[in-house]
């Protein structure tokens, strides 16, 4: 495995072999270092520290030693994940820092099958050997109480249990994997993931511009890494759409609730500048009807949906 160390404060040494060209390279309170990505087995959660508006930050102790960084779910002892960082010290002890974290569920029959036993209460490796030997590349199919010697109900929920995590584990590996080659970074996919689960990717294929709507996610990041690798450019009604109430919004954190068509159409058009006037209001016709925004037609305003149903509540409840 490539090793990278801090030493001191600026001195880095760092041994890569031929393949050093080949990573990413990161910069981090001014020092060059070289992200490197490591697959570990969870031994424990050390610590956890909650977040309540991101991912909670995790100590874990693995196989490879302990490693730090924030997760969007809490692992479980035994489960294996892939974490992209690097080596650092914390209290004289090595420890790797990561940015990224996905989990890596064999696909291998025989090494699922070990995988699931071993996350599993009351399976040894006698079982787990006695299972293969009976049924070999089918095991989830013929898995069933009794279907070796000493299997019985508990132990086959148990099974089912962990195989289900795993299948999880799964799709969530192949969702944010889906995710990140399409331009997404790990904290994206990892919250979009826990957002919509097995339709993550069928919904971002669709819109990505859907991602907006998770915390902490904005209209660019989007629209230049994601989108248009998905060749949603130009007026693409999608693009337009999400440009216009992106601009609504962003107006909004400003303090302005109500906002005038003119002031609409200027701060759409700055963002989304391959579009003409008949592409915006074509995305202002979309968004009243789907209810995102509402008009103001005598006024020639606009405002987020939302914003007047809670403004409607409050005239209604002090008349």
């Amino acid at each position: 495995m490539p090793i990278l160390r801090i030493v001191g404060i600026r001195k880095v040494v760092c041994s890569w072999g031929r393949d050093w060209r080949d990573n990413q390279r990161h910069l981090l309170g001014g020092i060059l270092m070289t992200i490197q990505t490591i697959n570990v087995t969870v031994s424990s959660v050390i610590f956890t520290k909650q977040s309540d508006n991101g991912p909670d930050w995790f100590i874990l102790e693995t196989d490879q030693g302990q490693a730090t960084g924030e997760m969007a779910w809490e692992p479980a002892p035994g489960e294996q994940l892939v974490l992209s960082g690097f080596i650092g010290e914390y209290q004289g002890r090595e420890q790797f820092q990561f940015k990224g974290a996905r989990p890596n569920v064999p696909e291998d029959p025989e090494a699922l099958l070990r995988y699931v036993c071993s996350r599993a209460l009351g399976v040894g490796e006698a079982m787990c050997e006695a299972i293969w030997q009976a049924h070999g590349v089918d095991w989830q199919a013929k898995l069933a109480p009794g279907c070796v010697p000493k299997l019985g109900d508990k132990t086959y929920a148990s099974l089912c249990t962990a195989l289900t995590e795993a299948e999880t584990e799964k799709t969530r590996a192949e969702s944010i994997g889906w995710l990140l080659a399409h331009g997404a970074t790990d904290s994206i996919a990892n919250k979009a993931f826990s957002s919509w689960g097995i339709e993550t990717v069928p919904r971002v294929n669709s819109d990505p511009y859907q991602l907006c709507d998770l915390e902490r996610v904005g209209f660019d990041v989007v629209d230049n890494r994601i989108a248009s690798k998905l060749g949603i450019i130009g007026a693409d009604p999608r693009r337009v759409a999400a440009g216009v109430l992106y601009a609504v919004k962003r107006s909004n954190e400003s303090g302005h609730t109500l906002l005038t068509w003119d002031a609409v159409k200027r701060e759409a058009a700055a963002l989304l500048t391959a579009c003409s006037l008949s592409d915006l209001i074509a995305g202002v016709k979309k968004l009243l009807e789907d209810e995102k925004l509402h008009a103001f037609p005598e006024v020639h305003c606009l405002s987020l949906r939302r914003h007047y149903d809670a403004a409607s509540v409050i005239a209604e409840a002090v008349q």
